[in-house]
């Protein structure tokens, strides 16, 4: 019998669902002065997380190390920060959106009131664009429930719509849907942009470059300033705005709003009910063919802004700094910069906001959030954006020695046995460590449900000292059409390798073993739930699996199937496990 080193480590997402435009200057309101940045002194240590496409926002489930990041074609996933491999949830349920252009899948808010260590159910509120009639759109925000079953599988629930930008008009600029709850818990903020039209930012007859303020249902809330005029007037907090893609509270309860200007004049606004920002009227920059536009100084009795950039910086997201682990950073507005790819650290003197410093990043950058621990997470901009984490760099003595894992090419290659060969018991425990004792809930074991795995293509991988490493389990399992009809296919997985050998290799054998077993001539297709990226490798697709539907909550992008001749695929059926289970002709 092989022995197992079963390294024990901290599966947190298990544990914690069931246990649950660019430049450089910025001028002041106070005369108009230029407010040099402070070099960056905090030197840091920037971490890379995940890996991402085209991320639009993050925020930390509240009470958690789970961070919820939307991407703007219209995926979203959650990410457990606090694992030193993060493993990343996909998130079922989410609406249909139109993407293109600056809209898709934008912000996602939790209420703090909400917080706790458990997550199984959670209010959730999401922002996106909805086609309207004709060539025209519009953001939208809707009101759900995020549920989670087990460690991999959530979906958001009983989603309905409570609020929408009128008119919906043609483009794809300039939706802003950024969203903000009050301190108090009691209102949601939504940030609405003129969508590149301009002059619907002054006219009360639509909510388009506004900021509006209502219930948590959805209401236009009691107090507003504008609430005894027709809708959609009553919802509107502040008018006059371009593009907000920053709103945040401070810690003394006051709203900023961050919104990017024409050619030059970006702004960070100290939000108040009632007031007029100015937009198309006023501003600190121009229109993009030059034309000239009065500066706020021209019109007193319109909203000024309390810091503004020229050249530009083109923001991104914004938080309010509180954690720890940047003493100096406490009470700081921190800011995505998307023009000049870095992040931007604004101090207040009050209501008097000013621009302290510049961490380079080299890179756009879209969103910031912060962790439960103070560490601050970036979301690069495009798509291939990654998930950042920005710690202090340690000191020379601070600083540990790098302990490097071994690829296989520079070690010894992984015994390859049948898995019938190791104790059962082992098994089980490699798979809670890999999975999380709640894998039995996932999707794929009600796919299988009711089968044995396949002995002659099921194999495990120990290590050089003989430690057992890796699994893989092969399945047979049975896509009936619409007319009743079960096809026979193979089911590969679950793969899993130690989570502290991961990165070594084992994963990349155990594939090869297993798909090198299967008879060439046996012509039975072979699905799986995984990542399409990753497992392209082994020519596996998703392509042909986009009306096939499974007995549990799944993501359609990561239903793969491996075939030589796809045309022999069904288009549509429900997977299930494959009632008389033999072997016979799957291995040579």
């Amino acid at each position: 019998m092989t022995r197992n080193r079963l390294v024990r480590p901290a599966l947190t997402i298990a544990a914690t669902l069931l246990a649950a435009s660019c430049g450089t200057a910025a001028t002041g309101d106070s005369g108009r002065t230029n407010a040099a940045a402070e070099p960056a002194a905090t030197s840091l240590h920037t971490q890379e997380v995940a890996a991402l496409a085209q991320p639009w926002a993050a925020t930390f489930i509240p009470g958690t190390s789970l961070l919820f990041v939307t991407e703007k074609a219209g995926t979203a996933r959650i990410i457990d920060t606090s694992s030193d491999a993060p493993r990343l949830v996909t998130i079922s349920g989410l609406p249909a959106v139109d993407a293109g252009g600056q809209g898709g899948l934008g912000d996602a808010l939790f209420l703090p009131s909400e917080a706790a260590p458990k997550l199984d159910r959670r209010t959730i509120y999401l922002g996106w664009v909805e086609a309207g009639a004709g060539d025209t759109r519009g953001a939208v925000v809707g009101r759900g429930t995020l549920r989670c079953w087990v460690a991999d599988e959530c979906a958001v629930e009983d989603l309905q719509v409570i609020w929408r930008q009128t008119p919906k008009t043609s483009g794809r600029g300039h939706y802003s849907h950024r969203l903000a709850v009050s301190p108090d818990g009691q209102h949601l903020f939504i940030a609405s942009g003129d969508r590149q039209k301009m002059a619907p930012a002054q006219d009360m007859a639509g909510n388009l470059g506004k900021i509006v303020r209502l219930t948590l249902d959805g209401q236009p809330a009691q107090g507003n300033p504008f609430a005894r005029d027709p809708a959609p007037a009553d919802q509107v907090w502040s008018l006059g705005h371009r593009n907000i893609l920053g709103l945040a509270f401070d810690e003394g309860g006051r709203l900023w709003g961050l919104e990017h200007g024409p050619a030059g004049g970006d702004e960070l606004n100290l939000i108040r009910a009632g007031a007029n920002y100015g937009w198309p009227v006023v501003s600190e920059g121009e229109h993009y063919g030059g034309a000239k536009i009065p500066p706020h100084s021209s019109r007193p009795d319109l909203a000024a802004p309390a810091l503004s950039w020229n050249p530009v910086i083109a923001p991104g997201g914004m938080i309010f700094y509180r954690g720890s682990l940047f003493p100096g950073w406490r009470g700081q507005a921190l800011i995505a910069g998307l023009a000049n790819e870095a992040l931007i650290r604004v101090g207040f003197d009050g209501e008097r906001p000013r621009e302290l410093a510049r961490h380079p990043l080299g890179q756009r950058i879209r969103a910031v959030a912060e962790g439960p621990d103070g560490a601050v997470y970036l979301l690069e901009d495009g798509a291939r954006g990654r998930l950042l984490r920005l710690t202090p760099a340690p000191g020379p003595r601070d600083r540990p020695r790098q302990r490097r894992a071994r690829p296989l090419s520079a070690r010894a290659m992984p015994t390859l046995v049948p898995l019938a060969a190791i104790d059962p018991a082992l098994v089980d425990e490699l798979l809670d460590a890999a999975f999380g004792p709640d894998r039995f809930a996932r999707t794929a074991y009600r796919i299988r449900q009711g089968t044995d795995w396949l002995p002659a293509l099921s194999f495990a991988a120990l290590d050089d000292e003989d430690y057992l490493a890796g699994t893989i389990q092969l399945w047979p399992v049975a896509l009936t059409d619409p007319a009743g009809r079960a096809h026979p296919l193979i089911m590969v997985g679950p793969v899993a390798v130690m989570p502290a050998r991961q990165g070594e290799g084992y994963g990349k054998a155990l594939m090869a073993a297993a798909l090198g077993a299967i008879a060439s001539d046996a012509a039975l297709p072979q699905m799986m739930i995984g990542d399409a990226d990753y497992y392209r490798r082994w020519d596996f697709t998703a392509a042909p699996t986009a009306g096939w539907r499974c007995p549990g909550p799944w993501e359609p992008a990561r239903l793969l199937v491996r075939c030589a001749n796809p045309v022999v695929l069904p288009a549509a059926g429900m997977l299930g496990p494959w009632p008389a289970a033999a072997g016979e002709g799957l291995a040579d």
